[in-house]
């Protein structure tokens, strides 16, 4: 028990030492709180603060207890992780820091062991600022993807627990999410692909019965439900595939029809080559060029064409020849005259980009030409399909940001955008706060302009009044008036002080009585406690002063009863020795020299009493100062 005299000092009797305030290792966001029976006894409760992030499920699993193997493992698998995602490049002492010794190896700064540097401190981190932005980022390819849920016992079904995937798309608290952290942690590529693999694979079975997922799409008379569709990006990809596929059927009708085209034509070089020739009469031993070509695609178009186009050099060439002629630089007979013209012989060459065809493993190697493919009409949109490339334009390739950067971009701007709306709805709500005082105040200053005028007009109307002859002596009353009045508000104003100034003295004398009497009820309580804490304190001294005598009357006893046992000892042995003294006299024997008086042998016995009575009273106090 405590008690607390009135001048602060302590008397303590018979008290309880006070509970010290305990040390807990603080929560985590990975862990609860911690405390242990090894954080409450020496050392553990001296390396707290080196135990920061010690707690987890290893340490806080109800009711099993690891073992010394087991958090070895635990420690030597975390070893190993960190080492497979950092970089080591020289080894090291492992608490160097710490040793005595003078150059050991220590581990590089921002390395895989740069933490066992020093095992006295904390751990905060690299000191490189540019490692140090590194080490913040979350490990989301760490994260644990599976999630436990316990079922429990129904009927006959025995309890169990199931394990299952943790969406991609489950967000993170936004409360205990880091700065540095993503509101989608889990939505790593992979997780994202399968995700969108099984939705898929629901889809298609669902739509199974309409031709699985490509039959989503609504048909085009569904107008509404079409147009939301091809604003998804499902519905644009699933639109693609079936143009695409259109398109792909398309191409290859009319590339089987081609072939067959040119199946039919590559039979022609077979009449040639037959036995008999190509009039069924005589053989052929010369095979000649149209044996090995075949002209395709060589209709009225091309033969405008080509038609055309040697008419274009003729004309070209004939006025060459005629500027020729004219300088005598050609013969005569080069010349002939054609429907009235004289026009000049021989041959007009046309130079045209041919192109050969030949079919793949075709045992004849026959060999299809179109000429001039170039500029041939029929071959206009082949030619166009063959400049223009597929990809018209590509965007060129970049590293785009990291998701979690657009994040803290995005969740800094919404925190700002947040408080925006906040500033920005306050200035409204006094931007419409001032307009009401505006309005208030208009009107009010109308209100007060049309009394003041009213007002102006009377004061007017009484001073035109007053400015006659017979009403003087009115005016001189009026201001007499007007000045006792003023006198009036003056003294009213000073008895409104004066009352003011009576009401601050009687509030403050109601709080000075109000003090006054917690005061004494505080000194009350004081006094009142110190009486029962004396009361106590008497009641203590009188069960320590019951339990004093209760050791004197003990002792007393104790020492009457050895003073008892010492006498009738030393009368034994007096006797004896009297008996002694007795023997030795009937037989004449001397004891040094002189024999021992009856004179001597009682002092000696007074004596002997004396210091035994002395001793058992020192045994008596001595014992009861041990029980005081």
């Amino acid at each position: 028990m405590d008690f607390t005299p009135a001048d602060n000092s302590s008397v303590t009797l018979g008290d309880v030492p006070a509970r010290r305030i305990r040390e807990v290792v603080p929560a985590t966001h990975f862990a609860p709180i911690y405390r242990s029976i090894f954080t409450l006894t020496p050392p553990g409760n001296t390396i707290i603060p080196l135990l920061r992030h010690v707690n987890c499920n290893y340490l806080s699993t109800p009711g099993v207890a690891p073992s010394l193997l087991q958090l070895k493992q635990h420690a030597q698998a975390l070893t190993i992780l960190i080492k497979n995602l950092t970089l080591s490049t020289i080894p090291g002492v492992i608490d160097n820091e710490n040793s005595e010794l003078r150059g050991i190896p220590r581990f590089n700064d921002g390395e895989t062991y740069d933490w066992l540097n020093n095992l006295s401190q904390r751990y905060e981190g690299p000191q490189n600022e540019a490692m140090r932005e590194h080490h913040l980022l979350p490990l989301t390819s760490l994260l644990n993807v599976l999630e436990e849920k316990d079922i429990p016992a129904h009927g006959t079904q025995p309890a169990k627990v199931e394990y299952r995937s943790i969406c991609p798309l489950h967000r993170a608290n936004e409360e205990t999410l880091p700065p540095q952290g993503q509101s989608l942690p889990y939505a790593t590529h992979q997780a994202l692909i399968e995700h969108a693999n099984e939705v898929l694979e629901l889809l298609d079975h669902e739509y199974s019965s309409k031709g699985g997922l490509l039959g989503i799409l609504p048909k085009k008379d569904e107008k509404e439900d079409r147009e939301n569709a091809e604003t998804t990006l499902l519905g644009q990809m699933i639109l693609y595939i079936q143009r695409l596929v259109q398109r792909l059927h398309d191409l290859e009708r009319q590339y089987a029809n081609a072939m067959d085209v040119l199946a039919s034509e590559a039979t022609v070089p077979h009449q040639t080559l037959s036995a008999v020739g190509p009039d069924g009469r005589s053989g052929r031993e010369v095979v000649y060029p149209q044996d090995r070509f075949v002209l395709v695609n060589a209709g009225e178009d091309l033969w405008s064409f080509l038609s055309a186009e040697f008419e274009k050099k003729e004309r070209v060439d004939e006025k060459v020849m005629e500027n020729y002629k004219s300088l005598g630089v050609t013969g005569e007979a080069l010349w002939q005259e054609r429907g009235g013209k004289e026009m000049s012989r021989g041959i007009t060459a046309l130079d045209v980009v041919t192109r050969y065809y030949r079919l793949r493993k075709d045992p004849l190697k026959t060999i299809f030409v179109i000429p001039a493919h170039s500029e041939h009409p029929g071959t206009k949109v082949t030619r166009e399909i063959e400049k223009q490339p597929t990809v018209v334009s590509v965007v060129k390739p970049v590293w785009p940001p990291r998701m979690s950067s657009l994040e803290q971009k995005h969740r800094s701007d919404m925190v700002d955008l947040k408080s925006l709306r906040v500033e920005n709805q306050m200035y409204r709500d006094r931007v419409d706060w001032n307009d009401q005082e505006k309005t208030v105040l208009n009107f009010q200053i109308e209100t007060q302009s049309a009394e003041a005028r009213s007002w102006k007009k009377k004061y007017e109307e009484e001073e035109a009044v007053l400015s006659l002859p017979e009403n003087q002596r009115k005016k001189s009353l009026a201001q007499q008036r007007r000045a006792a009045e003023k006198e009036k508000e003056e003294v009213e104003a000073l008895k409104k002080q004066l009352e003011e100034q009576k009401e601050e003295l009687d509030r403050k004398e109601v709080e000075r009585v109000a003090q006054e009497k917690e005061a004494l009820r505080a000194r009350n309580a004081r006094d009142l406690d110190l009486q029962r804490k004396k009361e106590e304190f008497d009641r203590q001294c009188a069960i320590r002063m019951s339990q004093i005598e209760r050791a004197d009357r003990q002792a007393g006893s104790v020492a009457d009863e050895l003073t008892q046992k010492l006498e009738a000892t030393w009368r034994k042995q007096i006797v004896e020795q009297q008996i002694l003294n007795n023997h030795l006299r009937e037989h004449n024997i001397q004891l040094g020299g002189e024999a021992i008086s009856e004179t001597a042998i009682e002092k000696g016995t007074e004596e002997g009493f004396e210091k035994v009575e002395a001793a058992t009273r020192s045994h008596a106090k001595g014992k009861s100062r041990a029980l005081g």
